[in-house]
């Protein structure tokens, strides 16, 4: 294998390669990344997967005969990032020594044989959707999934693409998300994917990218020129987050700015480590309380308000509202069920949270020391 490439353009890939590579696999194929040299289409194809997600880049490169080796992924984009000159040169040679040649900088590395790296068969499902706008999707998305659950299925991104709309749910047990964008699509196309694998691919693409995205046996597989990311997906049945979005009975309803509602809960929860803000609506303003055993903080935020509540609102978990709220712009209308049910929309957006009670810590009191009764004979 015997190659020259621009450094600038093989780093931007090995480092999103880098990204799915195990640094710590039991399999030491695992920790690298496949490069596999073709001198008929002059391409250098780089792989990299951890079972569950695999990464596959193709750089057009000056191919001087065909070859394949495996490389450790971090110490190769170290390597790659440190050299002085844009050309590179690499030359494997037969005892599995890659020799690599920038200006006047030469080093040798070790690499393994790629007949030991998984086969692996990625490429482009028949039947795709074009869509943009990943990161933010997974941005408003992911933040609302278990981390870790019983139900596997809360651990994942929804994701739903029809003729004319992507949409896109989380859940928790707790909250859940709807967001929903239009699009021109002919195809659809839903599945159920990890947040993690979901997220990690959003870290390696831009909003405007326009992404082909398909299934290929049990994996999703996103594509754009010279770049194929595949994860596998969960085949398990997901709670219809539409349908009881749409059952919820809103009885108290107040439209307010969602960046003063935000800056509101992080005032008033400050006072301590409570993470429990109590909402009311009253004529004109949205109440908003907290109370911790350091004292207790309440402050009005100007509102639209419908119908008020009464004085002693509903309680809910503090992070978990300012995290779906810091995704949100401009007026946001608030509806609350009898029951303290919340449901935030927006033109894109619907975002439902449950209401709990405050987990106030208990304050010991010092008590004085019963004194024994000595009976006097």
């Amino acid at each position: 294998m015997k190659f020259s490439c621009n450094r600038k353009d093989v780093l931007a890939n090995v480092k999103q390669l880098a990204k799915i590579a195990k640094s710590n696999a039991i399999l030491k194929e695992l920790s690298g990344i496949l490069l596999q040299a073709d001198a008929t289409n002059y391409e250098l194809s780089m792989t990299a997967t951890d079972s569950m997600m695999s990464l596959k880049c193709i750089n057009s490169v000056a191919v001087v005969s065909s070859g394949s080796a495996v490389v450790n992924a971090s110490l190769f984009f170290e390597l790659l990032s440190q050299l002085p000159n844009d050309i590179v040169k690499f030359d494997l040679h037969t005892n599995n020594v890659l020799h690599i040649q920038s200006g006047n900088t030469k080093i040798e590395i070790p690499t393994l044989q790629a007949n030991g790296y998984p086969k692996l068969e990625l490429k482009e499902p028949q039947v795709t959707a074009k869509i943009k706008g990943i990161v933010t999707i997974a941005r408003q998305t992911v933040f609302a999934v278990s981390n870790k659950n019983d139900n596997i299925s809360l651990e994942c991104v929804n994701i739903v693409i029809s003729n004319d709309a992507i949409k896109a749910m989380g859940c928790d047990g707790t909250r859940m998300i709807l967001n929903s964008n239009r699009i021109k699509n002919e195809t659809d196309i839903s599945f159920l994917i990890p947040a993690y694998s979901f997220q990690k691919f959003a870290s390696m693409v831009e909003d405007a990218d326009e992404i082909s995205v398909g299934l290929e046996s049990k994996n999703v597989v996103f594509s754009k020129q010279g770049f194929i990311y595949s994860a596998r997906i969960v085949e398990s049945i997901y709670i219809d987050v539409d349908a009881i979005l749409k059952s919820t009975d809103v009885e108290f309803m107040a439209v307010v700015d969602a960046k003063k509602l935000t800056e509101g809960i992080q005032t008033v929860t400050a006072i301590g480590d409570s993470r429990h803000v109590n909402m009311a609506f009253q004529l004109g303003s949205i109440a908003l309380s907290c109370i911790d055993e350091n004292g207790k903080s309440s402050m009005l935020i100007n509102a639209q308000v419908e119908n008020p509540t009464s004085p002693n609102g509903f309680y809910y978990m503090s992070t978990k509202l300012l995290q779906s709220l810091k995704i949100m712009e401009g007026n946001i209308k608030i509806g609350l069920s009898k029951y303290g049910v919340l449901l935030i929309q927006t033109d894109t957006q619907r975002y439902m949270q449950v209401s709990t009670k405050p987990l106030l810590k208990k304050i010991v009191k010092k008590t004085a020391k019963k004194t024994k009764k000595v009976k006097v004979a």
